[in-house]
């Protein structure tokens, strides 16, 4: 594997390059934005940058839901089948524009049609500080791409006999790796394969940004705790620990390391003799596009632990093999690696929130359920980004890799929209229109309160500062003039939404819908279509993460009015007015200055990191003091200021408005530690 991925380029004379100049005119895409929430990176730019890199769901069996039966509008005409040419015309003209638009470097792309590579083509730069251009020949990081390859690893000793989906995990697992019996039911390779496990989604100690400090796969899974939080089955919840998991099982039933493995079973009978599971440090770099952040900057390195949830490499011609495979029932060339009903079950939904709602396959998850159904994968890993999809009633497929997602230039001024979501609504616009739709209903008489109020996006840890997602991944809805909805989850402008019935709601324009839980009162949870592996739950006021950004913002603001006091002092000093306090009441008040700055540093950090998003990989992936520390050595203060305020009352020290003044900035000692013990930003809570 490695003589192979880190040497000399190897030459695909089938494949065409059709390098774009950056600065090339190009004609302008029509504008078509999409609501928060409802593309893949569902979390990737609305909270913490670091949610970007590893973009890499009711109980029981009741959660194996059906996909949704529209209602049916007026038909879409479908297009007559596309030509070669239409598709390879299709990747030349689209893709630069949107590169343009979106002002990303470069990128690459294929298309499968007919049981066969039918398009392809590099564009734009892999480097634009030397104008390198895109190649066929450079290795493209998957990311979490390669969930879809360790689910095929699963599969196929599934088809062997070896494994059984519906099995307890830890009946495959070591005792030092067995999971905890938290719930009563137990954690199979179902739940696995379809994020429904119940795990945290913990960042911390999952990634390093030197690979002199990476763990092998069984360190990792033998070292590692992650609590189980919610039931087996109840929601899905985007789990890289699962898949990790379901790798790490496959490798101790075979015997054989889990990179090698899928070489074996997978890559070489595939003929994707440029695909592995491998780190980036580890690949020739020649080979390797330049990553670049939102910004423009170039992206560090990051470096998995999780190999089996992300740590691959790729060509445009590899993930053509693949997908062709995929649409051939598991079979290419006369070489089958997997049974035609395995690959059913990677592509029908496995688990989905209502009967409504988007669904979750093995290693897939439903982008668009109408038909002809549209399945398939994304990943992200710090600037680099990819995602494939399937079209598996007609053959269709495309694959597409890009060094960034967006650019400091973009035309774009949503930060929610980024470039393959664009480039696959183009392409299935044209090539895959839907056949159905889900129409509002004009008559529908529904009672808007059970649908409103904060709604938290679960993919959160339980155990480490990374929690800190929480405030700004979460869905607002309230009630809208004329009987719907509005839907607010960003910067942007709320969605207005219409009932269609059974706890669907359809955007005005009819793109887009969100799909409701129903609770016995009240809605419990909701799920945007299209984004099936990410689960909102209704949270009260406790949990409410806009109450938590106005407890944090008032206590600091009220905390920083102790530097009035220097000033009341030097007003008192000048109009020679001695001090109406014992020399106690200077200590109480070097308290208060003392926990300003402690408070300061800590909510300093953490703005730091949230604009930063080289310091959140080092910072949250492997851990800083910078996010424990501070407020732990700023924690007698926040607490003295309490104690000093009983004094102060007791002994009368200042005026009246004096003692109520020091009262409140006294209260904000307990609230900003509960703050911090919540998003555990308090060692050794983290």
């Amino acid at each position: 594997m490695g003589n192979r991925i880190v040497g000399p380029a190897r030459r695909h004379p089938s494949v065409p390059s059709h390098g774009i100049p950056r600065g090339a005119q190009l004609p302008t895409a029509p504008d078509r934005r999409l609501p928060a929430r409802t593309s893949a990176l569902v979390l990737s730019l609305t909270a913490l940058p670091l949610a970007a890199t590893l973009l890499f769901a009711a109980p029981g069996s009741a959660a194996q839901a059906s996909p949704v039966s529209p209602t049916t509008q007026a038909p879409v005409a479908a297009p007559s089948a596309p030509t070669p040419e239409d598709l390879q015309g299709f990747l030349d003209t689209r893709v630069p524009e949107l590169l343009a638009r979106y002002d990303v470097p470069g990128a690459a792309a294929a298309v499968v049609a007919d049981g066969a590579p039918v398009a392809s083509g590099t564009y734009g730069y892999a480097d634009p500080s030397d104008e390198t251009p895109y190649t066929e020949e450079h290795l493209l990081p998957t990311g979490s791409v390669a969930k879809s390859f360790t689910a095929v690893a699963v599969l196929q000793l599934v088809d062997e006999g070896v494994l059984d989906l519906d099995e307890d995990v830890n009946a495959y697992l070591p005792e030092q790796a067995r999971l905890p019996d938290t719930f009563d039911e137990p954690v199979t390779l179902h739940h696995l394969l379809t994020h429904t496990a119940g795990f945290e989604d913990r960042l911390g100690g999952t990634a390093v940004t030197d690979p002199d400090d990476l763990l092998a796969l069984d360190e990792y899974v033998l070292d590692t705790d992650v609590e189980r939080v919610h039931p087996p089955g109840r929601y899905s919840l985007y789990s890289n620990h699962g898949v990790t998991l379901a790798g790490y099982i496959v490798q101790q039933q075979t015997g054989i390391p889990f990179a090698d493995g899928l070489r074996e079973t997978l890559f070489d009978p595939l003929g994707m003799t440029d695909t592995a599971f491998v780190q980036l440090s580890e690949v020739d770099p020649e080979r390797l596009p330049t990553p670049h952040h939102p910004d423009g900057s170039r992206a560090a390195d990051l470096y998995l632990h999780q190999t089996p949830a992300g740590a691959a490499v790729t060509t445009t011609a590899d993930m053509a093999r693949f997908m062709t495979a995929l649409l051939s029932q598991g079979e290419l060339d006369g070489t089958r690696v997997l049974s035609a009903s395995s690959v059913d079950a990677m592509f029908e939904s496995q688990w989905a929130l209502t009967s409504a709602a988007s669904g979750v396959g093995y290693g897939t998850w439903e982008y668009r359920q109408e038909s002809p159904r549209v399945v398939g994968h994304s990943g992200d890993l710090p600037g680099h980004h990819a995602e494939y999809f399937l079209v598996p009633e007609t053959g269709l497929g495309l694959f597409l890799s890009s060094n960034a997602i967006v650019g400091p230039d973009s035309e774009v001024t949503d930060h929610l929209i980024e470039f393959r979501g664009d480039l696959r609504r183009t392409f299935l616009d044209a090539f895959a229109p839907p056949n159905t739709s889900v129409p509002a209903d004009p008559d529908a008489e529904v009672d808007l309160n059970r649908y409103t109020g904060t709604f938290l996006n679960l993919r959160l840890s339980e155990s480490e500062a990374s929690r800190l997602r929480a405030l700004s991944t979460f869905v607002l809805v309230d009630s809208a003039p004329g009987g719907g909805l509005t839907v607010a989850s960003g910067p942007g402008a709320p969605l207005t939404m219409r009932p269609a019935g059974n706890g669907v709601f359809v955007s005005e324009d009819g793109l887009h819908r969100v799909v409701f839980g129903e609770g016995s009162e009240e809605a419990s949870s909701l799920m945007f279509t299209g984004s099936a592996i990410t689960t909102y739950e209704r949270v009260g006021p406790l949990s409410n993460p806009l109450v938590h950004q106005s407890v944090l913002s008032v206590s600091l603001l009220v905390l920083a009015t102790c530097l009035v006091w220097p000033l009341t002092a030097l007003v008192r000093r000048l109009r020679k007015r001695p001090p109406h306090a014992p020399r106690r009441a200077l200590w109480a008040r070097l308290t208060a200055f003392a926990a300003l700055l402690g408070s300061g540093v800590t909510f300093g950090a953490v703005g730091y990191v949230s604009v930063d998003m080289d310091a959140s990989y080092r910072w949250l992936f492997e851990g800083s003091p910078m996010l424990g520390l501070p407020l732990l050595l700023t924690a007698p203060f926040l607490l003295g200021m309490v104690v000093w305020a009983v004094m102060a009352w007791a002994g009368r020290w200042w005026s009246v408005v004096g003692r109520i003044h020091y009262s409140f900035i006294a209260l904000t000692g307990p609230a900003l530690l509960a703050f911090g013990v919540y998003y555990r930003l308090l060692w050794p809570l983290n």
